[in-house]
């Protein structure tokens, strides 16, 4: 039951994973793409950072459909230092395909990296921009959906539960790299690319390091289980600080 639900879980990420990152490919790729303005876009009272409140006025205003935990999921796969909302860099992990061709794009900017200032007031961007960025957001929740969906149906697993998943992928039962995921669907007889693979783990890797631990893992099962699965939190205020352990 258990590795069948993983399965189905690791084919579906596979899978829109790719249609997630073609759009982010989009994104990166417009002759107007501006990470500086995208971010101060969401970012409405120029705080420097993005909260759960800021994501939810996006999508209400480009009647993107969602339900509290994809958006709650939304920040917890993206929030590296755990604090309950998303930085600059933090946020470029949402939007970009991959965060050397960002830093590469930036750095080929005749201005210089200095260029991308988040202090600025100016969130000026084009209706193309904004319109892959509502595709991005909008693709990340349902991907989110389908997570929160596959994983209550197994909130009963346990810490030996998840372990024993965690052992069958790893085969050095310390981290998970790509070729640890490529040889547990490749037994499964699931069908992948090499890019799915890489996004499967960039969206599970929440400190960036290129590979899994068994913590990070483990977060996975815990966001679902116990940091979003909370129906006292406030849906009107959308609060992270009753599910985030800071």
């Amino acid at each position: 039951m258990m590795d069948e639900k993983i399965l189905q879980l690791f084919s579906f990420l596979s899978k829109l994973e790719q249609s997630a990152q073609d759009r982010r490919k989009v994104l990166t790729d417009h002759y107007d793409y501006n990470p500086a303005k995208i971010f101060k876009k969401l970012d409405t009272e120029n705080k420097g950072y993005l909260n759960i409140e800021n994501i939810i006025s996006f999508i209400d205003n480009h009647n993107i459909p969602y339900t509290d935990e994809s958006v709650k999921l939304l920040i917890v796969f993206y929030d590296s230092d755990f604090d309950g909302i998303l930085s600059f860099q933090e946020f470029l992990y949402l939007i970009q395909n991959d965060n050397i061709l960002i830093k590469n794009k930036i750095k080929q900017n005749k201005n210089g990296i200095n260029n991308i200032n988040i202090n600025s007031n100016d969130n000026d961007i084009s209706f193309n921009i904004e319109y892959c960025l509502g595709k991005i957001i909008e693709k990340e929740l349902e991907l989110n959906q389908y997570i929160v969906k596959i994983l209550k149906q197994i909130n009963n697993m346990t810490n030996d539960n998840i372990l024993g998943i965690f052992n069958k992928i790893s085969l050095n039962k310390k981290h998970i790299l790509n070729k640890d995921i490529m040889n547990y669907l490749d037994i499964n007889k699931i069908e992948y690319s090499t890019s799915q693979i890489y996004d499967i783990k960039k969206r599970l890797d929440i400190d960036k390091d290129r590979r899994i631990n068994f913590s990070e893992f483990n977060y996975l099962f815990e966001s679902v289980n116990t940091k979003i699965n909370n129906d006292n939190i406030n849906t009107e205020a959308h609060s992270l600080n009753n599910y985030i352990d800071i």
